[in-house]
């Protein structure tokens, strides 16, 4: 007759019994937070030759993407201005040139002609969880000056456990930290 394992285990002390729960909460605990995810930034990080002074913003991702121009307006220690959506639009409008073909090697050099530096594409997309927060934000700028070199930036939210749970909300960055991270880490790479 064979005796099982637990048979020959030391009886449960109060002492077992919670260095037992001790031990089970540290295992939860660690893959609670194994789980979770801070936000993340990706993409390249190119040093251009000339500064960029003028900036034409397309702010094709909503309300998101316009405050992220506006952030980048208010933000006078970089030193850049950046020329916000609808004037970027008259700008194009003006020069006959497409929004979506703005990044075209033909088109950045009329952009140059009229003195800008630089054309950029900001997109964004929502948070698939329920939260009023961003998902991922692109920012593409293309130089009018070292036609062919172009910055991309991609930030994305944090995320905790399943999409909607109490602790992706918690861990998702709101709308105005968001835009206050992306544009701290955007001007950073400049």
């Amino acid at each position: 007759m064979e005796i099982a394992w637990w048979a020959h285990s030391p009886p449960l002390t109060p002492h077992r019994l919670k260095m037992k729960a001790l031990h089970l909460a540290l295992v939860l605990t660690t893959i609670l937070f194994a789980s979770c995810a801070g936000t993340r930034v990706s993409g390249n990080h190119v040093k251009f030759a000339q500064p960029m002074k003028v900036i034409a913003a397309s702010a094709a991702g909503g309300s998101t993407s316009q405050a992220i121009v506006a952030e980048m307006q208010n933000d006078c220690a970089a030193g850049i201005e950046v020329k916000p959506g609808a004037e970027t639009i008259e700008i194009l409008k003006g020069l006959g040139i497409p929004s979506i073909r703005a990044h075209s090697p033909e088109n950045l050099r009329k952009l140059r002609a009229a003195g800008l530096d630089g054309f950029m594409r900001i997109t964004a997309t929502r948070s698939r969880s329920g939260v009023d927060a961003p998902g991922k934000i692109t920012i593409r700028l293309y130089s009018t000056l070292e036609i062919g070199h172009v910055i991309e930036f991609v930030w994305e939210n944090a995320w905790g456990g399943a999409p909607g749970s109490p602790a992706d909300a918690v861990m998702r960055v709101d709308l105005d930290a968001a835009v206050k991270e992306v544009t701290q880490r955007f001007l950073a790479r400049l």
